[in-house]
């Protein structure tokens, strides 16, 4: 107890130390104390209350358990500032107690606090030991619940620590698994190990499991075949493409393909059947039902999109094909005849004997009839972004010697059984047509024009544009000047001598190096050269508004319109003022049939459905070209078909077609249909448009407007007199922009097409008559019901395979009997595609290519091209005068002739009788002589 702390003896009470009242005596040092007095010599004085001390009350459960006594050590930093004065009943003192209180029976202020001190600390013995925050503040039970919670903990970490080692372990299991199926895999060929790894996933397998199975796969025990529709794909490419056995060595090869089995109920058989003596409307329609029919695929699923009604282009083109007459078995008829002149025969079945047969060779013989070289293809394609392929509705032999009415004839039962056929206009939506109420309007492709145009630009006689003829030899000239123009990848002999005429893109790069002659500074050039200059500026221009809508993906459709109709009227005014020496009858016309075709493709989708896109990039007949590029593809090392082998072809080359619709990236473009070759655009096709080309995005009537006013403020500019104003020159209902000139069209002339090269002379045709009868009067019923009847009684008739061939009776196989009539000597056809089309192969323009000629060429010893000469002439064939020119053309040889020319003659030979070169220039001045 306090040594404050009171003594009761026989009711007295005793101070223990110094009284409270005590004073320091004066004159002492403060420790000393006054002396004792007994108490028998002291006065009475009445007794101060003690302080009682404050009662405690402790709420939590058993106080002795729960209370934290060891606070109360003088060295805990959590010392309540009480000591506890009795236990029964629990009475409390403040450490700064007074001692005293002036109300008897009640504790000091200083312990009369000490309740809210008493509340803290009953408050925290309640609380869970893990809210205390440190030991020396818990109680008894709190302290033996965090025990019993530290022992809980260690068992856990002892089981964690058991765990740890069991999966350290079992990890060092599994790495010693994952280095035995890393070196296994390593030192061994594992076939189909692709499919493993989803079927490991799927089916959850260890590693262990995963081991057994390659091991497994390794030794030709099992083999995954969960193909992917990928995989397929490329099964079907490898098969088309290959054939069986390459199926076959791929299936038994690591990549463990599909089987030739496997992919039978995933390849459509398209095989569109041929026309062997007329255009046969059934023929016709099931080829139809057979191209765009539904089609389930393996398991009741389509990867087919939903049949979206669009517009579709009906294209025809001719594919070469071996010149040789064939039997077929199915209908018991002989393939192989033209179709211009299949009536001269009585009939193409071959019946029991050789009697039909014969009477078709002597038919061959006389020319009433012949062997077809090539085949007639009509093909569909829709007009969309995606599934644009050409898909063929017609094949039939041609000897292209008919008549325009043969072919129109054709086209009109392409256009009727489309129109009739439940999988023809009725689910996919009708062809985008014109109308042949004249014929001069088709589809014209625009690829070949731009090759038209580089075949006349590289001629000798060129184009004429203002006073200026742009040939070759003049081009090479340019060429040279422009600016970063790297010719290292292409020489400019090779882009205006090319080896083959037919690639489109040495076309079109030819047209943008003409383009690229505005960018030449003008102010390095001579007095002679600006007259050039502003020609060629004058012409790129023109060549710009023509390539632009096809090459430029970021085109929106009214800008292309817009482009095209400036292109029409350019020609249009230069066509005007320099006729046939600007470009030939037949290109002009088929430049602005061209352009008329957009415009009408534009007209006829906004009727169709005004939401839907333009693609102009398909006007044309690229498709068309693909399907024969790719049906050559899948003959290998044989190219080349006959009539009954090209329609298995194009089967072939449709299951190419749905694979590369797919995966687009698994085709190699075609090098002579690609626009622009650049690093990350193969060709310009639909999926590159980016601009907007919906039908309701473009106002035809404001394009056209709009494109008039560019083409005439482009004139003023180049100060091209004719016309002042297109509006005035077409008042006359007889002029446009197809007849400038009015009355005839001009590409009805019979004059050659210098736009053509090897050309060919015209055919013979069946009739003299060269009108054009608006209305080809063509009865459908009819035609079907004849066709029908055709059908049912050759397949009422039976027939075998094998036909009498002497009085005796002996049999023979119809095929063999074909086959040995009408066998011919060299009736193979050369694989190179030049030769075979051409007449001449890859080389060059001739059989022996002129060496270079290695002499150097000064201006001191050499006559080049563009200098200026004077020369004597005669004009007006009477009058004598003198002539300043420009010289456009050396040759070696007389103009006009296939003599080679020359960029530079020596300056000595000029002026020799016997010399052999003929220069030819432009005239700048003439002064007469009198």
């Amino acid at each position: 107890m306090s040594s404050q702390s009171g003594i009761m003896s026989k009711g007295v009470h005793v101070q223990v130390g110094r009284p409270p009242s005590a004073q320091p005596i004066a004159g002492q040092p403060p420790s000393a104390t006054a002396s004792f007095v007994p108490p028998s010599t002291l006065p009475s004085v009445p007794a101060i209350p003690q302080c009682p001390g404050c009662p405690l009350t402790w709420d939590p459960a058993v106080f002795w358990s729960t209370y934290p006594f060891h606070v109360h050590e003088p060295t805990s930093r959590y010392n309540p500032g009480y000591q506890f004065i009795s236990f029964s009943p629990l009475l409390i003192r403040s450490a700064r107690c007074l001692g005293s209180s002036g109300n008897p029976g009640k504790p000091c202020t200083r312990c009369s606090t000490l309740p809210f001190d008493v509340a803290a600390l009953r408050d925290r013995a309640k609380e869970p030991f893990n809210l205390v925050r440190t030991e020396e503040r818990m109680n008894h039970v709190q302290l033996l619940e965090k025990v019993a919670d530290l022992k809980e903990q260690v068992n856990d970490l002892k089981l964690k620590t058991v765990n740890l080692e069991r999966s350290l372990a079992s990890a060092r299991d599994d790495v010693a698994e994952y280095k035995a199926i890393f070196h296994f895999l390593g030192t061994n060929t594992v076939p189909a190990l692709h499919r493993m790894f989803p079927n490991a996933l799927t089916q959850e397998w260890g590693s262990k499991k995963f081991f057994h199975q390659i091991q497994a796969a390794s030794r030709g025990d099992y083999i995954p075949r969960s193909y992917t529709q990928y995989e397929i794909d490329l099964a079907i490419l490898l098969y088309e493409l290959g054939g069986g056995s390459a199926v076959h060595a791929m299936n038994h090869s690591i990549f463990a393909l599909p089987s030739l089995k496997t992919l039978q109920p995933y390849r459509r058989e398209h095989k569109p059947k041929p026309c062997l003596d007329h255009a046969n409307l059934l023929t016709i329609s099931n080829n139809i039902t057979t191209m765009f029919g539904s089609h389930e695929e393996k398991g009741g699923k389509s990867r087919e999109a939903p049949v979206k009604i669009c517009g579709h282009t009906l294209m025809f083109d001719e594919i070469a094909t071996e010149r040789k007459v064939e039997y077929m078995s199915t209908t018991d008829e002989m393939a192989g005849f033209c179709l211009e002149h299949v009536d001269a025969l009585k009939s193409l079945t071959v019946g029991k004997d050789t009697t039909t047969v014969e009477a078709a060779v002597t038919a061959v013989k006389e020319g009433k009839v012949h062997i077809a070289h090539e085949a007639t293809v009509g093909a569909i394609s829709h007009l969309s972004r995606h599934d644009y392929g050409a898909k063929p509705v017609f094949i039939g032999p041609t000897c292209k010697k008919g008549s325009w009415r043969t072919m129109l004839e054709t086209m009109l039962s392409v256009l009727e059984a489309w129109k009739h056929s439940p999988d023809g206009e009725a689910k996919h939506g009708r062809i985008i047509e014109i109308l042949p109420g004249n014929p001069l309007y088709p589809l014209i492709y625009y690829r070949h024009i731009f090759k038209r145009i580089c075949t006349l630009l590289c001629s000798w006689m060129g184009m004429l544009v203002k006073g200026v003829c742009v040939n070759r030899d003049l081009l090479v000239l340019w060429f040279e000047r422009l600016p970063n123009h790297d010719w290292s990848e292409m020489s400019i002999e090779n882009l205006l001598h090319p080896k083959d005429a037919q690639c489109v893109f040495r076309a079109v790069k030819l047209l943008l190096c003409i383009v690229e002659i505005q960018t030449i500074d003008k102010t390095t050039l001579d007095p002679s050269e600006e007259a050039e200059y502003e020609a060629l500026c004058l012409l790129g221009k023109v060549f710009e508004f023509l390539l632009e809508p096809f090459i430029n993906p970021h085109l929106s459709l009214s800008q292309q319109i817009t482009s095209l109709v400036t292109f029409a009227h350019l020609a249009c005014g230069l066509f005007l003022q320099n006729s046939t020496s600007f470009m030939s009858n037949q290109l002009y016309g088929d430049l602005q049939a061209m352009v008329k075709a957009a415009i009408i493709m534009v007209a006829q989708t906004k009727v169709l459905d005004p939401r839907l896109d333009v693609l102009l990039c398909l006007l044309g007949d690229n498709p068309v070209e693909t399907l024969f590029g790719r049906s050559r593809m899948c003959g290998g090392h044989s190219p080349n078909c006959s009539i009954s082998e090209l329609w298995t072809r194009f089967c072939s080359a449709m299951n190419l077609d749905n694979v590369f619709k797919h995966h687009p990236e698994l085709e190699k473009t075609p090098r002579r249909l690609k626009l622009v070759r650049a690093r990350d655009t193969d060709h310009v096709g639909p999926t590159q448009w980016v601009g907007k080309i919906s039908a309701d995005s473009c106002d035809i009537d404001l394009c056209y407007d709009e494109g008039v006013d560019v083409a005439e403020s482009i004139m003023r500019e180049h100060s091209v007199s004719e016309p002042k104003s297109f509006a005035e020159h077409f008042q006359p209902l007889e002029k446009d922009l197809l007849r400038p000139f009015g009355g005839k069209y001009p590409a009805l002339s019979p004059e050659i097409d210098r736009s053509v090269v090897n050309t060919s002379p015209p055919s013979d045709t069946s009739s003299d008559d060269t009108t054009i009868n608006p209305v080809f009067l063509f009865d459908y019923d009819a035609r079907l019901g004849l066709d029908e009847a055709q059908r049912i009684a050759t397949s009422n008739d039976p027939h075998s395979v094998f036909a009498v061939i002497d009085s005796e009776g002996q049999l023979c196989h119809k095929k063999a009997i074909v086959r040995t009539f009408f066998e011919t000597q060299n009736n193979q056809i050369s694989k190179d595609r030049l030769q075979r089309i051409r007449g001449f192969t890859i080389g060059g323009k001739t059989w022996e290519r002129e060496e270079t000629d290695s002499e150097m060429v000064s201006s001191s010893t050499h006559f080049q091209l563009g200098n200026l000469f004077a020369t004597f002439i005669c004009y007006n064939g009477t009058h004598l005068g003198l002539a300043l020119a420009k010289s456009t053309i050396i040759k070696r040889g007389i103009p006009g002739s296939k003599s080679p020319s020359v960029s530079a003659i020596p300056i000595a030979e000029l002026g020799l009788p016997s010399s052999p070169f003929t220069i030819c220039g432009q005239i700048f001045s003439l002064l007469p002589l009198k």
